[in-house]
């Protein structure tokens, strides 16, 4: 059975993933990742709620915090033993406190930095 993570899936553009993919797919196990984990157990209410019977996990996963994403690795390694799919929808967003293309470009890089690509074994 395919393995689906879907990062910032427990609300907006994620959680519509998340249930496209149910949808589309509904025999793939489908992992929330959240900053809290607790936002993905709710959110897995709402998707149940909709209709969703696929399988579906959550994990806490922080784009921004290196402990957070091998922590999350680490438990996905576990559970699923692999991911056929990882949808990176988090974002971390740098706002430039002045419109000085250095800023700018320093604000634009940061940002996309801050994605994170877990490898897994």
């Amino acid at each position: 059975m395919p393995a689906v993570l879907i990062t910032g899936a427990n609300r907006g553009i994620g959680f519509g993933i998340a249930q496209a993919v149910a949808s589309r797919i509904p025999s793939c196990t489908i992992i929330l990742g959240c900053r809290k984990t607790q936002n993905g157990h709710e959110a897995i209410e709402r998707l149940r709620e909709l209709g969703v019977s696929s399988p579906l996990g959550a994990v806490q996963i922080d784009i921004e915090d290196t402990n957070s994403i091998t922590a999350a690795v680490e438990t996905l390694d576990k559970t699923c033993g692999k991911l056929d799919v990882l949808i990176n929808n988090a974002a971390s967003l740098q706002l430039p406190k002045t419109q000085h293309l250095a800023e700018l470009k320093d604000c634009s890089n940061r940002t996309f930095n801050s994605c994170h690509v877990p490898t897994f074994s």
